[in-house]
This record gives structure tokens, C-alpha cells and sequence, in this order.
């Protein structure tokens, strides 16, 4: 299947198609107690491939992703690491409520695609959190957005970790986005440059 622009291969559930019920691989039937498919010698009428989606309404961000700087897992990893712990310290705590994911889409006239980070609200309508970031305090004002990412980088070169060969990050600063799953690919010198060349580019940013 096609979920957000990339092919997606998923064996969905295989459920009865009268009552519904969830049919485990490999094992009996399983069906509602009044289901026509419990008497013995009854045929089993199942869907084989049954997808389930949610859908709700919230607040986003789109961020166009650089392929040249962000192409590579240890680069876009790295980077939403870092705007997460730019995200606590702008709103003094926990912000689980906020998430990411990466999505692309083609580029017209060309055989490329083009390649974004969303952050998204998971609060069903939005917390407004988002709508800060975007919102200038005055009009000619810093973009909020911008101060999240000075804020990282900060943290970042100020942790006891920037400054031993040995470590790469660590648990008071990128580890503390808890995504285990990337950990490998988190750097904090990584994060570095990619924050410190976003920023050299603030003057260039046009509403």
C-alpha cells in the first residue's frame, strides 16, 4: 500500500467476514459466538487482508529536508534529536504530545522527490504549542522556530560531552529523546553542523 507517498508492505489482518473476528496465523478459527461460521462444517469466509486507519485532526509543521544535509539516517536522526531537546527547553519540559515523522512527495517536472519533516500535535485538535513556533512575536520578530534550534545547539556544545573525544552524545543531551531505536545513528556533532549551518542561513529566511 501507499502511505504517505512511500510504498508501505503490510500483511494487514485476515478477519472473519461475517463476525469479524481477529484470525490467528496458524491456528483454529476464532469467531463471535453467534457467528454462522461456528457450526461444524461450516465454510470459513475470511478477509485476508483487512488495514486499519485512524485519522483526527491537529496541528503540523512541514519542514523541507536539504537532501545534500539530511539525506543520510545519521544526519536526520541526529537532527530530530536535537529539535526535540530544542522543543523542551523552549516550552520547560515534556513535549511526548509532539511527534515526527518523514514524508515525501514528487517534485514537479523532475523524477526526484521531495523530502519533508512533520511535526505533528498528537492531541486530537491541537495543544497550540505548534502555532508558537511559527508565530513571531511582532511583525520583523525572530521566528520562534529559530530560537528552538539556537537552543539545542547551545545545550549541545554545552554538555560535559561535547568535550570527550570518546562520546558522541550522550543522556543529558541527544540520548534524552527517547527513540532507542535510532540511537546508533544519533550524533551530536552531527546535530552541530546541521544547526550551525540552518542558522547561518536565518537571515536569508523569507515569510
Amino acid at each position: 500500500s501507499l502511505i504517505a507517498g512511500q510504498e508501505a508492505v503490510r500483511p494487514g489482518f485476515r478477519v472473519c467476514a461475517r463476525c469479524g473476528t481477529v484470525q490467528d496465523p496458524g491456528a483454529d478459527p476464532k469467531h463471535d459466538p453467534s457467528c454462522p461460521s461456528r457450526k461444524p462444517g461450516a465454510r470459513q469466509q475470511t478477509e485476508d487482508c483487512l488495514y486499519l486507519y485512524r485519522e483526527f485532526q491537529s496541528e503540523a509543521i512541514r519542514l523541507l529536508l536539504p537532501l545534500a544535509d539530511l539525506g543520510r539516517a545519521r544526519q536526520l536522526h541526529s537532527f530530530v534529536a536535537a529539535l526535540h531537546l530544542g522543543l523542551r527547553a523552549r516550552f520547560g519540559g515534556r513535549v511526548d504530545h509532539l511527534a515526527t515523522t518523514v514524508y515525501s512527495e514528487p517534485s514537479e517536472g523532475t523524477s526526484l522527490r521531495k523530502q519533508y519533516l512533520v511535526i505533528y500535535d498528537t492531541v486530537p485538535g491541537g495543544t497550540g504549542y505548534l502555532k508558537q513556533l511559527v508565530t513571531p512575536a511582532a511583525q520583523g520578530a525572530r521566528m520562534p522556530l529559530m530560537q528552538v534550534l539556537e537552543a539545542a545547539l547551545a545545550h549541545i556544545r554545552g554538555c560535559s560531552c561535547w568535550i570527550d573525544p570518546e562520546r558522541d552524545g550522550c543522556y543529558r543531551c541527544l540520548y534524552a529523546y527517547r527513540n532507542a531505536h535510532d540511537m546508533d545513528d544519533t550524533s551530536a556533532g552531527a546535530a552541530a553542523e546541521l544547526l550551525g549551518s540552518i542558522l547561518a542561513g536565518e537571515a536569508r529566511l523569507q515569510p
